[in-house]
């Protein structure tokens, strides 16, 4: 499913109405093709709600870069639909800040095996997403970037390097 500039404004116009007025979450389902409540409260497909606090937490820019992350990405995988990638791009944040806390910690002191065996299953997670998603995918484990960095068939990046998409909502 491919999205326009225009889904593009409607999804981010949404965003900003639910964030700033909290509506009535029925209201927004029945009103609401894209299912906005999906990306900011919980994916139908996703057993863990993001918090109030997380969506307080959200600001202008960082719900802007959702949506473009889910326009780009959209656009370079055409056969996963909207809503299955709202959850896959939920999931990926959640491994992205799971990864950056222990590459953190790792640049202070040494990780426990234990630690080092959920980085490698978080890794395998996301790399079988990548695949799912036909996109190539890297791993930086300095802490003063981003974990994850997404290379997308159309060359559409968002990050300094000008090669790599990374997830930075």
């Amino acid at each position: 499913m491919k999205i326009t500039d225009q889904d593009y404004n409607h999804l981010t116009e949404l965003v900003n109405q639910y964030l700033s007025d909290k509506l009535d979450t029925k209201q927004q389902l029945q009103n609401n093709p894209w299912h906005i409540t999906t990306i900011v409260l919980q994916s139908e497909y996703n057993s863990q709600p993001i918090t109030d606090e997380e969506i307080t937490a959200m600001n202008k820019k960082d719900k802007e870069e959702f949506a473009n992350t889910l326009k780009q990405f959209s656009e370079n995988a055409p056969h996963i639909n909207t809503l299955d990638m709202i959850d896959i791009l939920n999931k990926l944040h959640r491994y992205e800040t799971s990864l950056n806390n222990l590459f953190i910690r790792y640049c202070n002191e040494d990780l426990t095996d234990l630690e080092w065996k959920r980085v490698d299953s978080i890794e395998s997670k996301v790399q079988k997403i990548a695949e799912s998603l036909k996109f190539k995918v890297d791993f930086n484990q300095d802490p003063r970037g981003a974990a994850i960095k997404f290379f997308l068939p159309k060359g559409r990046y968002n990050s300094w390097d000008g090669e790599s998409w990374r997830l930075f909502w």
